[in-house]
């Protein structure tokens, strides 16, 4: 008898503490549904963004929040064409937590601002204009036009398609399994990308931190990896060795290295310093790789 009033006093505690951990993120709840429109402005400042496919024609809005009413308030402006998500704060005491949950039809264009909080994409096909401050972004799954940036945060983009000018100012980016035209970028973390298929063009560069693309595929196109004081390096161990190679690299700190023979050798004077490029063509002249760095190594590894 004994065991069985423990057992039960034991699945009480349980359900409790699991009761108060789910209050402690939703104990306030904003939930409603919009029809479709062509345009979706969202401004947060602490909150976190996740954007889903709907599964019907309309908007569909989910905001978990623990502020007090009386320091935190959500605004809806809704027009015909057009959807304006805001959240704002009132007063000194911010102590809390804000998550926004947004389930919406395909080919909606989005312009998206936040402070702090994260961005996600997940299953979506759209046309994006975000910026975060400090948080993360990512996009999974996802097709459209991305154009993403964050100031101290990373950027991840998985099994995706669409054309992507993605940029951090000093986190990591890196895509994996991607489709589509790419302008990637950061400021002082790295840059690395692996099995991309690549439409037409594509750039990868970080300023003090390393760049590398792995295994990318498609035809006749430009690809190009660059790292101003990091390493630049090309790896090629699943997609052959074939087109035009160059690179680039400062003669006073850069370094060279290629499993493969140059054809033309040049050195050139620019800003107060030397740089030498080097090239080399096999089996046919594209696609076209050019591979730079300032005071790093630009190498091709296969």
């Amino acid at each position: 008898m004994k065991v069985i009033k423990l057992n039960y006093v034991l699945i009480g505690v349980i359900v409790l503490f699991t009761g108060r951990e789910v209050l402690a993120w939703s104990g306030k709840v904003f939930e409603k549904s919009y029809p479709v429109k062509e345009k979706l402005k969202i401004e947060l400042v602490l909150g976190s963004c996740i954007i889903k496919k709907s599964s019907d024609d309309k908007i569909h809005v989910l905001v978990d929040y623990t502020y007090d009413d009386e320091n935190f308030e959500i605004r809806i402006k809704e027009k015909e064409r057009s959807l304006h998500l805001e959240e704002k704060f009132y007063g000194r005491n911010s102590s809390g937590d804000s998550k926004w949950t947004i389930h919406l039809p395909d080919n909606v264009k989005i312009d998206f601002k936040c402070a702090t909080g994260d961005l996600s994409l997940d299953q979506v096909s759209v046309d994006i204009d975000g910026k975060t401050g400090t948080g993360n972004i990512s996009v999974t799954a996802s097709s459209g036009k991305f154009e993403l940036k964050t100031g101290t945060g990373n950027v991840i983009a998985e099994e995706s398609l669409g054309v992507f000018d993605l940029v951090s100012g000093t986190g990591d980016v890196s895509l994996k399994n991607c489709n589509g035209e790419f302008d990637v970028k950061s400021g002082t973390g790295d840059v690395q990308a692996v099995d991309l298929t690549i439409i037409d063009e594509a750039a990868f560069k970080s300023g003090t931190g390393n760049a590398e693309v792995s295994d990318p595929s498609g035809e006749d196109f430009d690809l190009s990896v660059k790292a101003g004081t990091g390493d630049a390096t090309l790896v090629l161990d699943k997609t052959p060795l074939q087109g035009y190679f160059e690179f680039r690299a400062t003669s006073s700190g850069g370094d060279i290295i290629s499993p493969i023979d140059f054809d033309d050798e040049q050195d050139y004077d620019r800003a107060d310093d030397n740089y030498t490029v080097k090239s080399f063509t096999r089996g046919k002249s594209t696609p076209r790789y050019f591979i730079s760095t300032g005071s790093g190594t630009a190498e091709i590894k296969n």
